[in-house]
C-alpha cells in the first residue's frame, strides 16, 4: 500500500543527457537518415537502432541528429542495475517536464510491479498518457541499453514498442541488440537500424579528419582502424601516432594504458585512475575521492586534451567518460595495492546519494556489513516508493555468508513480507531475526525484531483466540529506541483488542500516536494504520481520528495512498457516528484516491469497503454494488481469491439493505474465494459465512449453532457492528423457531450493547426487516424495552412492504480485521 511523490533512487545524472561537443566530426548524411526516421512521415521509425561496439560514436550521432529537431527527448543512461522499478521511476523522472496527463499516479503504478497485472497497468498508462500529450514529436533513448539485464524490464520494454503511439519513438543505443524479433519492424518499415558498417568513418570523413590534424595518409588509417571512430581519434590524438592496429576493444584498450595514459602527466594520471570508481566526475565528488582539493582544475585539464569524455546536462559541470576509457583505468586501478583499491570505493560510497550504487561501492570495498547497513538504511525509502525488485536483488548480491549471518537482512525480508501481506513469511524472517540479534549480542536489535514477530502474531490469530509466544515478550523502558517503542506498543493494541478489551486497545494506540508525534516519515505511518475491524466500535473513535488527521498533515497532496486511507477512517467514525453527508464526502475522495493509485489491494480494501457501507445506508444498494463490482473488475476480477474480504462486505451490504436474492448471489461466489487458512486467522468472520449459508439452504439448526459460536467469540467486541448485528440475526432465527423469550433475551442483549455506546448502524447490519420482525412480534419485553427497539426500528424500517424472514449469507474479512 505505497505511493509516493518522486523518490530518486537513482542519480539525476541518469537522466540528463550529454552535450553535443564542439569538436566532433559533423556527419550529415547520417545524421540526416536518424532525422527521418525520428520526425513524422513516410520513413518515420518507431524503433531507432545503432548497435556496434563501444566507440562507434553512437550517442554523438544521435546528439547531432536531434540538433537540429525540435523533439521532446527523454535520456536515459542505462545500468546494469536497472530493474524494471528503478528504470520505470527513471522514465517517469525524464518524462516529467513534459507534464503528462497520467490518469493515475505513475508512482503509485510503479509501487505495484510485482502484482500479477502491475506490469501491463504502467505499460498501458504509460502509453495513454503518451498518446495523450501535446506537443512535437518524442523520442525515448536508452543509451548503453546492452546494460539492460532484468528479463521483466526486457519483456516490458518489449510490450511498450508494440504499443507506442505514432507520435513517439524509441531508440536503442548499445553494443548488442534487443532480445526481440525485429523481423515485423523490418519488414513494416518501422525500424531504422545503423550497426558497424554504417557508422565507420568512410575514407573521405577520414581525410577531412586528416586535413584538420595536419596529418596525411588516410588511406593507411582506414586501414590500420577500418574506420572505427574511437581508432580514428586516438591515432590521430597521438604524438607519435604508433603504428600498430585499433580495429578492436582489445587494442584499444592496450592503446589507451600505454599510449594515452603513459603519455600523462602523472598527477592527471593518478586523478583519472583514482576516479575511475566514478560513473561522472564532478569537482566535489572527485575531490572527496582522490583527496585532492583543486579537482576543479584536473576536470579543465580533461577537457582542454579531450580525454573521451561527454559532459552532461547538470547544474555541477559533470563529465561522463567514455566505457572504453573507464575501462583502461580501471585495469590500472587494478594494479593498485588491494587496501588502496578499498579505500577508494569507500570513498566514492561515503558521498554518493544514489542508494543502489553506494550499495555496489560497499560491496567493491569488500566491506559487506557496511552494504547490508547500507542497504537496511535504503530500503524503507525504496520500498515505499515501490521498489521492492530493487532491494529484492541488493539482498540477492550481499555475498552469502554475510546475508546467513545477518540479522539486519532478516529484519528487511521479513518488512517485505508484510508489504506483501504475506504475514506467514513475515513471522519466519523476523524469528531468524530474533536469533541472529540475540547471537550478536545487540539488545537493541533484538528489541525491535521480537516487536515485529510479535505483531506477525497478531495478524495470524482471530479475535477472541489472540496467540502470544514468550521468546517475544520484551519490557520497554526509557532506553527502548523509539521505532520499537512504537511497534511494540502496536502489538500490544492489537492483543488487547483481540481480547475485547477496547479500553486497553484505544490506550495502547494512543501511545502509538504519542511516540509518533511529529514524524514525517510516511512508510511509519502505513505501518500503524488502524485496521477496519476497529471501525463500529465507540471507544475507539478518537484514536481513529487522531490517527487521520495527523496522517493527513504527513500525506498533505503528495502520498495519496495514504490519504486515502487516512479519508477512510475519518469518514469510517462520520459514517458509524450516522453523520452520512459529512462521511461520503471523505469515502468518496479515498475511493478517488484509490483509483489514482491503481487501486492498491489495502487501499482498495479500506476506501471501498466503507464507501459502500456509507452508500447502503444512503439508501443506495444497489447503485454502489454495481460500481463496487465495477472495481472489482479492475482488480483482478470478482473472483479473484485477494478479493474475497471486499466481497465479505458486499454480503454484509446486501443484508443491509435487506437485499436477500442479492445475498444468497454473493454468499454462492465467495464461498470459493476464501483463503485456505481463513477458519485459523478469521475464526469468527468463517463462522458467520457457514452459518448464514446453512440458513440460506434452510438448514436452521445448523445457523443456530454456528451463529451461537460466532456470538461467543466475538462477545461484546462490536467490530464493525458485528456483535449488535448477530444479536438481531440470532433473535430472527429463534422467532422463526416459535423461541419468543429466546428472541426476547437476544434483543436485551441489543439493547444493552446499544446502552453501552454501540452504534444504530450495527443492529441494523442484522438486518432492518429481521429488526422490524422482532419489534412487531409481541415479544416479552418491558415497555422501556420495547420503545428502544421500536427507536432502532424508527432509524433503520425500509421503504416497501415486508418480507418474511429469509436466511442470510456471509463472508471473511482481512488480517487484523478479524
Amino acid at each position: 500500500m505505497t505511493s509516493s511523490p518522486p523518490v530518486y533512487s537513482f542519480a539525476r545524472t541518469k537522466i540528463q543527457p550529454p552535450r553535443l561537443r564542439a569538436d566532433l566530426l559533423p556527419r550529415p548524411a547520417l545524421a540526416q537518415r536518424l532525422q527521418q526516421g525520428l520526425q513524422k512521415g513516410p520513413q518515420q521509425a518507431r524503433l531507432s537502432l545503432l548497435v556496434a561496439p563501444g566507440g562507434f560514436g553512437k550517442s554523438s550521432l544521435l546528439l547531432q541528429a536531434l540538433a537540429g529537431l525540435q523533439l521532446r527527448c527523454a535520456w536515459l543512461a542505462c545500468e546494469e542495475a536497472d530493474t524494471l522499478g528503478r528504470w520505470a521511476s527513471s522514465l517517469v523522472a525524464a518524462l516529467e517536464p513534459f507534464d503528462l496527463p497520467w490518469r493515475q499516479s505513475p508512482e503509485a503504478l510503479i509501487a505495484q510491479l510485482e502484482a500479477p497485472e502491475g506490469p501491463r497497468a504502467l505499460r498501458d498508462a504509460l502509453v495513454n498518457a503518451l498518446a495523450a500529450s501535446e506537443g512535437a514529436q518524442g523520442l525515448i533513448v536508452l543509451d548503453d541499453a546492452h546494460h539492460l539485464q532484468d528479463p521483466r524490464l526486457l519483456d516490458f520494454l518489449a510490450g511498450l514498442l508494440e504499443r507506442l503511439p505514432g507520435s513517439w519513438g524509441l531508440a536503442w543505443l548499445g553494443r548488442s541488440e534487443p532480445p526481440w524479433s525485429l523481423a515485423r519492424w523490418r519488414a513494416a518499415g518501422e525500424l531504422l537500424e545503423l550497426r558497424q558498417d554504417r557508422l565507420r568513418f568512410s575514407l573521405a570523413e577520414i581525410e577531412q579528419l586528416c586535413q584538420a590534424a595536419g596529418q596525411g595518409q588516410a588511406e593507411q588509417l582506414l586501414a590500420r582502424t577500418e574506420g572505427w571512430p574511437v581508432g580514428v581519434s586516438l591515432a590521430l590524438g597521438s604524438e607519435g601516432g604508433g603504428s600498430g592496429p585499433l580495429r578492436s576493444e582489445r587494442h584499444v584498450l592496450d592503446y589507451l594504458r600505454h599510449e594515452v595514459l603513459d603519455a600523462l602527466p602523472p598527477p592527471l594520471r593518478e586523478f583519472l585512475v583514482q576516479c575511475s570508481v566514478l560513473p561522472e566526475l564532478s569537482a566535489l565528488r572527485c575531490a572527496a575521492v582522490s583527496g585532492q582539493a583543486d579537482a576543479e582544475r584536473f576536470l579543465d585539464e580533461i577537457e582542454r586534451r579531450g580525454l573521451f569524455f561527454q559532459e552532461v546536462e547538470s547544474a555541477e559541470r559533470t563529465l561522463r567518460l567514455h566505457d572504453l576509457f573507464r575501462d583502461a583505468l580501471a585495469l590500472e586501478r587494478r594494479r593498485l595495492d588491494p587496501a588502496q583499491q578499498r579505500a577508494l570505493w569507500q570513498r566514492a560510497a561515503a558521498g554518493e546519494s544514489d542508494p543502489q550504487r553506494r550499495f555496489h561501492y560497499l560491496l567493491q570495498a569488500e566491506d559487506p556489513e557496511a552494504a547490508i547497513q547500507a542497504l537496511s538504511a535504503a530500503a524503507p525509502t525504496l520500498i515505499t516508493a515501490g521498489l521492492n525488485d530493487a532491494v529484492q536483488r541488493m539482498v540477492g548480491q550481499v555475498p552469502a555468508a554475510a546475508a546467513a549471518q545477518s540479522p539486519e537482512l532478516a529484519l528487511l525480508q521479513g518488512l517485505i513480507a508484510w508489504e506483501r501481506l504475506e504475514v506467514p513469511r513475515m513471522l519466519e524472517q523476523m524469528r531468524r531475526a530474533v536469533a541472529l540479534y540475540a547471537a550478536r549480542g545487540d539488545a537493541a536489535g533484538h528489541e525491535l525484531a521480537c516487536a515485529y514477530a510479535a505483531l506477525a502474531l497478531n495478524g495470524l490469530s482471530p479475535i477472541g483466540a489472540p496467540q502470544l509466544d514468550p521468546a517475544f515478550a520484551i519490557t520497554v523502558g526509557p532506553h527502548t529506541a523509539p521505532r520499537t517503542r512504537v511497534i511494540h506498543a502496536l502489538h500490544q493494541a492489537w492483543h488487547a483488542f483481540d481480547l475485547g478489551d477496547c479500553e486497553g486497545t484505544a490506550r495502547h494506540y494512543h501511545a502509538v500516536l504519542d511516540a509518533l508525534a511529529g514524524e514525517r516519515e510516511p512508510a511509519l505511518w502505513y505501518q500503524v494504520l488502524p485496521g477496519l475491524a476497529l471501525l463500529g466500535v465507540r471507544p475507539l473513535e478518537a484514536v481513529l481520528e487522531r490517527y487521520a488527521e495527523a496522517a493527513l498533515r504527513v500525506a498533505g497532496d503528495d502520498y495519496p495512498a495514504l490519504r486515502a486511507v487516512a479519508l477512510t477512517m475519518q469518514g469510517g467514525a462520520a459514517l458509524w457516528r450516522g453523520q452520512l453527508a459529512s462521511a461520503r464526502t471523505a469515502l468518496d475522495e479515498a475511493a478517488d484516491l484509490a483509483a489514482w493509485t491503481n487501486r492498491p489491494h489495502n487501499v482498495c480494501v479500506y476506501a471501498l469497503t466503507t464507501r459502500l457501507v456509507c452508500r447502503t445506508a444512503q439508501g443506495e444498494f444497489t447503485a454502489a454494488q454495481a460500481d463496487h463490482l465495477r472495481e472489482l473488475q479492475q482488480m483482478g476480477g470478482l473472483e479473484h481469491r485477494p478479493n474475497w474480504y471486499l466481497r465479505w462486505f458486499e454480503l454484509r451490504c446486501a443484508l443491509l439493505a435487506d437485499d436477500w436474492a442479492a445475498a444468497q448471489a454473493i454468499a454462492q461466489a465467495l464461498r470459493p474465494m476464501l483463503p485456505p487458512t481463513l477458519r485459523e486467522s478469521h475464526t469468527g468472520v468463517q463462522l458467520c459465512i457457514d452459518a448464514y449459508s446453512a440458513w440460506l439452504a434452510g438448514d436452521g439448526a445448523r445457523a443456530t449453532t454456528l451463529l451461537d459460536e460466532a456470538l461467543n467469540l466475538y462477545g461484546e467486541l462490536d467490530a464493525q457492528g458485528i456483535a449488535s448485528a448477530l444479536r438481531v440475526q440470532r433473535a430472527a432465527l429463534h422467532l422463526q423457531a416459535g423461541e419468543p423469550e429466546a428472541a426476547a433475551q437476544k434483543v436485551r442483549e441489543l439493547l444493552a450493547l446499544q446502552r453501552r455506546g454501540g452504534y444504530v448502524l450495527g443492529a441494523r447490519m442484522g438486518g432492518p426487516r429481521h429488526l422490524a420482525a422482532l419489534a412487531e412480534a409481541g415479544l416479552p419485553l418491558q415497555p422501556e424495552e420495547q420503545s428502544q427497539l421500536q427507536a432502532l426500528c424508527g432509524q433503520a424500517a425500509p421503504a416497501g412492504p415486508a418480507a418474511p424472514l429469509p436466511a442470510p449469507a456471509l463472508a471473511p474479512a482481512p488480517a487484523g480485521a478479524g
